[in-house]
């Protein structure tokens, strides 16, 4: 829907002008009505008294007829309207987006369109403007002086037609706001649910001081309410001037209320022009407050932060950035849900992670990155200094001779990496040996060069396939492969017997002792037992890696198992179901509306993962609706009705609610990652709200 208001009033826009002047008499405004014969080529309309002419068959007539046919459809009216309305709502039975030329901004650059634009979104807030659809035109450079403060509202669409990203000036291309106010400020505070924000750039320091916030989301406004499930699309936020005050964007600083659920695709924050500044800014703050909850952020581009990600409280899903010359790229102190981290390309950083303060749980994700470092002698990729747990899966750090991973205060941190690929004097350094619990180092992990060091509990048959080229760590000193190794020493050992050891964990090779009597056990605390006197050499079975195949796993008792057989379970071994059902959500209406919804609604949505559609849920505040469901494959083009992927649509007929796992209707249930969805309406009696959720199986 947002994508036809853009491509409508582009139209317009190169129909009237940006000032809803005459722009090469495409539109001319008379007083007497034209009659005669005229000029085909072009549009060449003539609005005498608010009466719209057109050239029909080379004869003048009025466009409801008159002179020859009326043109096809009803974007003509539509223009008319859009151009000659004073207040925005309905207009000739037509909903028109609203011009922000016609509310008292200028988009010249010069003037302070500051009271305009909080005019503007202070009428849609109190309903004096019912429309809640707003087009930035192009260009529009707009002047603040103080905050565009977007207030509580739900549903709002703010979109800009000229988005300044990639050009070199956005100060005087594309549809920008330009910061001329006092030093210390923020450009815009928005508090809205449900809203769309797209396509317009913040320049922080257009004038002669600097702002220090592009975009602060929050709530801290009275009436209270959650500010959630906003997004935003290429947006940008730019900062020519390296400054520690400085964030792109800043998630709920102070709310005692959820500010959760924001969706950022393609945002580009700038923080000035050097590179790893040691007091540049920060991309993206989440907190102080703990209510900055479950953030999105997709394909991402930050560049020359000192933080490009700093995270107080709160929570977070990253994927697919591309950065350049961060000092830190991921500063976290607190989180209260695991967060991931997927698909990051970084150039010429510093530090991939820096974790300062956290509790072991929820874990942390790193799959799929790539950063090429830049770091200083002594500084490590990763410094896990708190408690933490940390998943590192099929990554690759290069370009830096430093350490990999490291804690240095000693604190309990859990490490489980797997299928990454490093580069480094070292892989690990732990400030204190027993505190660091690493546990386990999966299959394939590679690095070249120096030693491993990572101490800890290690589960051998999780790494062995790994290798360690070069060095001697204390896990291992040649490849853990012990099939090529020149030799393995996989004990202590000396002469003399440690005086302490733990129970059930220890072993040492006491390698003066009697023949066939050097190996010892730690049968009890502080107790040695030789190995051949009473105690029998104990068999070690190493289970094989991947799926398992047929056959007998054997401890203290025998069982057969048949390959990928999930219904036998093992009393020591936690199930797991390899079905994981996953929603997909859309919202259409608000129960507090005056009318129902009516078939012209329709939401749209990306689904970033593949999966198979089982079942259909669907809840309304009253009466009846029949919906169907649309999808078409990522491009560029959203799904139309002609995209529909059911039948006869699914329906409520009784009731308010309905789960069915009936999916006869759907003519497909196969979604590939980044399908386009959307849900229409095809019948409404009465509901002025609906929820439809798509479970789908992974």
């Amino acid at each position: 829907m947002e994508r036809t208001l853009k491509l409508l009033l582009l139209l317009v826009f190169l129909v009237l002008g940006a000032l809803g002047q005459v722009v090469n008499r495409q539109i001319a405004y008379v007083t007497v009505a034209p009659s005669g014969t005229c000029n085909a080529t072009g549009i060449d309309l003539l609005t005498p008294n608010g009466t719209l002419y057109t050239c029909q068959s080379g004869i003048w007539g009025a466009a409801a007829g008159g002179g020859g046919s009326s043109p096809a459809g009803t974007s003509v009216q539509d223009m008319q309207c859009w151009a000659s309305a004073s207040t925005f709502g309905v207009c000739s039975g037509k909903s028109v987006p609203i011009n922000p030329l016609q509310q008292g901004v200028t988009c010249d650059g010069s003037t302070d369109d500051t009271s305009a634009w909080n005019t503007l979104f202070a009428a849609i807030a109190a309903g004096t403007i019912t429309q809640h659809t707003v087009i930035m035109p192009n260009p529009c450079q707009t002047k603040v002086t103080s905050t565009i403060n977007i207030p509580v509202l739900s549903q709002l669409r703010f979109i800009a037609l000229g988005e300044s990203r990639g050009t070199q000036t956005p100060t005087t291309a594309g549809s920008s706001f330009l910061w001329y106010g006092a030093a210390g400020g923020t450009v815009m505070s928005i508090k809205t649910q449900d809203s769309l924000f797209e396509g317009f750039t913040i320049v922080t320091d257009a004038g002669p001081n600097q702002a220090d916030v592009g975009i602060v989301i929050d709530q801290d406004a009275s009436p209270s309410q959650i500010t959630t499930d906003n997004t935003f699309r290429r947006v940008t936020v730019y900062e020519n001037v390296n400054r520690s005050t400085f964030k792109g964007i800043s998630i709920a600083p102070t709310s005692a209320n959820n500010v959760e659920n924001m969706k950022f695709y393609d945002l580009v924050v700038v923080c000035g022009t050097a590179g790893k500044p040691a007091a540049g800014g920060i991309g993206i703050q989440l907190g102080p407050s703990s209510n900055a909850k479950t953030q999105q952020f997709y394909h991402a581009q930050i560049t020359y932060c000192t933080n490009a990600l700093n995270e107080t409280n709160g929570s977070f899903q990253a994927e697919n950035w591309q950065t350049q010359s961060n000092t830190i790229e991921f500063k976290l102190a607190n989180w209260s849900e695991a967060q991931t981290i997927k698909g990051l390309n970084s150039e010429g950083g510093g530090q991939l992670l820096v974790v300062t303060g956290h509790a072991i749980d929820p874990p942390l994700t790193f799959t799929g990155n790539t950063m090429e470092a830049a770091l200083s002698a002594g500084v490590p990729s990763i410094d896990a200094s708190q408690t933490v747990n940390l998943i590192f899966i099929g990554n690759k750090l290069y370009g830096s001779a430093n350490t990999v991973f490291a804690n240095t205060d000693g604190d309990n941190a859990n490490l489980y990496a797997m299928n990454n690929n490093y580069t480094g004097s070292q892989v690990c350094t732990m400030a204190q040996y027993n505190s660091f619990h690493l546990g386990f180092l999966v299959s394939n992990d590679n690095w070249a060069g120096g030693n491993s060091d990572c101490p800890g509990t290690i589960i051998p048959l999780m790494i062995s396939s790994s290798t360690e080229n070069g060095g001697s760590g204390r896990t291992s000193s040649h490849a853990v492969d012990f099939r090529s190794a020149g030799y393995t020493s996989p004990f202590q050992s000396g002469t003399s017997l440690p005086a302490a050891c733990t129970s059930g964990v220890d072993w040492f090779n006491k390698t003066n002792g009697n023949t066939g009597q050097t190996l010892y056990y730690c049968s009890a605390t502080n107790t040695w037992l030789a190995i051949g006197s009473t105690l029998t050499s104990p068999t070690f079975v190493t289970p094989a890696l991947g799926t398992p195949a047929s056959g007998v796993m054997s401890n203290t008792t025998t069982a057969t198992v048949a390959a990928d057989d999930n219904s036998t379970k093992l009393a020591s071994t936690a199930y797991v179901d390899r079905m994981k059902a996953r929603g997909i959500g859309f919202t259409l209406g608000d129960p507090g509306n005056s009318s129902a919804l009516t078939t012209a609604a329709v939401t749209y949505l990306t689904v970033p993962f593949a999966c198979t559609i089982s079942a259909y849920n669907l809840l309304i505040d009253a009466g009846t609706i029949t919906v169907k469901f649309w999808k078409i494959a990522t491009g560029t083009a959203i799904p139309t009705i002609s995209n529909s992927i059911n039948t006869s649509g699914v329906a409520i007929s009784s009731g308010t609610a309905i789960h069915s796992t009936t999916v006869s209707d759907f003519t497909t249930t196969t979604v590939t990652a980044n399908d386009i969805m959307a849900v229409q309406p095809t019948a409404v009696a009465t509901a002025k709200f609906l929820n439809a959720v798509l479970e789908c199986d992974q």
